[in-house]
This record gives structure tokens, sequence and C-alpha cells, in this order.
């Protein structure tokens, strides 16, 4: 994943830097490497979910669909907007589904899910899904910058964009892969 980031990240990467133009321009290929990053997140974030899956299936089938929703979503969404960058409904659903999936995350470990048979009973917090949700909020704030970059979170969050959100991108799936190897889930 790294590689496949770094090597899109380079081939799409402006060939000289203008004086005075922020790096949020798009690059050659029409791709600002905001975008770029973004991709990249969301699919760790899903890489995380896909593994999450398999576990969660073992305690309860409607705990094992929904992380599978949740992979589907993340994976097909970034090769989603990578092509249709300028898809405003595919960026508005990928932070309001990074900001829901980031919720049901807090829930389950302060108060526990309201279904299944663990209903009411909180998770304890592990590597995988503490990055995976570090991967959610970030993508969220990095889709905002994009969306609404006059409005007042726009403009509050607007040094995550460009080449800091590719350092962003890379720091995240770096902490996926290893949190993914790792497999600390806690239950």
């Amino acid at each position: 994943m790294l590689v496949i980031m770094a090597a899109v990240v380079q081939q799409d990467a402006p060939r000289r830097p203008q004086a005075g133009v922020r790096s949020q321009q798009s690059t050659p290929r029409g791709r600002s490497q905001t975008i770029v990053a973004a991709c990249a997140i969301s699919a760790a974030a899903g890489v995380i979910h896909a593994v999450a899956m398999v576990d969660h299936f073992d305690h309860h089938w409607s705990y094992g669909v929904f992380f599978l929703l949740v992979t589907y979503f993340q994976v097909l969404w970034a090769v989603w907007v990578y092509r249709h960058s300028s898809d405003r409904r595919a960026l508005t659903a990928g932070a309001i589904g990074s900001i829901a999936v980031s919720a049901v995350w807090l829930v389950s470990r302060t108060v526990g899910v309201p279904l299944g048979p663990e209903a009411g009973d909180p998770e304890g917090i592990g590597a995988m899904d503490l990055v995976a949700t570090l991967d959610q909020l970030v993508l969220a704030s990095l889709l905002v910058t994009l969306l609404r970059p006059a409005g007042l979170l726009g403009r509050r969050m607007a040094w995550i964009s460009g080449a800091t959100a590719v350092r962003l991108g890379v720091m995240l799936c770096s902490a996926s892969l290893f949190a993914t190897l790792l497999g600390s889930h806690a239950h």
C-alpha cells in the first residue's frame, strides 16, 4: 500500500513548484495531493476493517456484516474518488461515512453497541481500531478542506492539505500496516 501511494504521488507530483502557488493545486494528472492522500488513507482504514471483519464474524454475524460493508465502502470509495476526484457527492459521502464509523467506534468503546450478543458491553481499545479511527478522522478533515476550503473549518484545517496531507497519508498508511501486522484488536 505504501509503495503504491509513493508511486502515485511521485507520478502525480507537479514537475516544478511555482512561487506563491499552494501545493493544493492539481497535479499534471488532475489530482491534488490531498485527494491522493485521502484515497490512500481510506484504503488503509479499509484494510484494517477487513482484518477486523474476520474476527467480528466469530462474535456475531451482524458485526461481521457491518465490517464487511465498511471495508467495501472505504476501498471502493478510494478507487472511485481517485478516478473521479471532482465528485463532490462522493467526497461528502466519504466525510460523513468516516465520521459515522468513528462515532460507532466511540460508542462501542464507551457504552457498547446496542445490538447483538455483546450489547451494552464496552470493548477495549486496541492498536488496530485506534489507528483506523485516526485514519477516518484525518480523512474527514482532509475532505472538509476540499469541500469547504473557504468555510470556517476548511480555513482552520487548511494546513493539512497538499504536501502535509501526503506526509500524513504516508504516516497513517505505515501505522495502519504496522497495526494490522501486530493484530492487536481488544475484546
